[in-house]
């Protein structure tokens, strides 16, 4: 009887989660909390649950923006901080009219700028960042305190390209399990052929 419970009221719980969402999916509602989301503007409720339910993953994913700061950088947040705050700000609701295009392990943002006053760009800077601005690169690259990169531009065009440059450290770990995973293939071949009556003749 115990182990029916146990089995029994999960399924029902899930079920009733699974139901109220399906039940979302066919009316406006998108989602249930909407603080810190941000919707496409150009699209009404009905025509973002269509691309959802219907359409291209990508633009459904593009149509509907949640603020997640849980992966930026704590830059010396203050005990009165909203990162969620601050993410809607800095990030999904930056004013910032750039091209942004992605190569090459990299990410460009193009824009044309009509004065040198300080700006955020919308993308997070670690401490392996690499940040190149206009053909030249920032040797200590400014944030905001959530880990934004912040630059003055020049008057005009301006370029900035950030990249990810993998520690040495980081490195090394990834080739030692790289050894060890073909030392163990190898390892358990040669015993399979072994175990299986064959000699290996050199």
């Amino acid at each position: 009887m115990i182990v029916m419970i146990a089995i029994v009221v999960p399924v029902a719980i899930s079920s009733g989660i699974l139901a109220k969402s399906a039940h979302r999916l066919h009316t406006d509602e998108l989602v249930h909390v909407t603080k810190h989301t941000a919707f496409n503007e150009t699209k009404s409720k009905a025509e973002i649950a269509r691309e959802w339910r219907y359409g291209d993953v990508q633009n459904a994913l593009a149509d509907v923006q949640k603020a997640t700061p849980d992966y930026l950088v704590n830059n010396g947040l203050q005990s009165g901080d909203n990162s969620y705050d601050m993410y809607m700000r800095e990030v999904i609701q930056n004013p910032l009219k750039a091209q942004i295009t992605q190569g090459n392990d990299a990410l460009t943002y193009r824009w044309h700028s009509q004065n040198d006053n300080k700006i955020t760009v919308p993308v997070a800077v670690y401490a392996h960042s690499k940040v190149i601005l206009n053909g030249h690169q920032v040797a200590k690259p400014q944030t905001t305190r959530i880990g934004t990169l912040q630059v003055r531009p020049r008057v005009g065009q301006n370029n900035v390209t950030i990249s990810y440059d993998v520690s040495p450290v980081i490195k090394m770990i990834i080739l030692g399990n790289t050894v060890l995973w073909i030392g163990l293939i190898i390892f358990m071949t040669v015993k399979t052929i072994w175990r299986n009556g064959y000699q290996i003749k050199v």
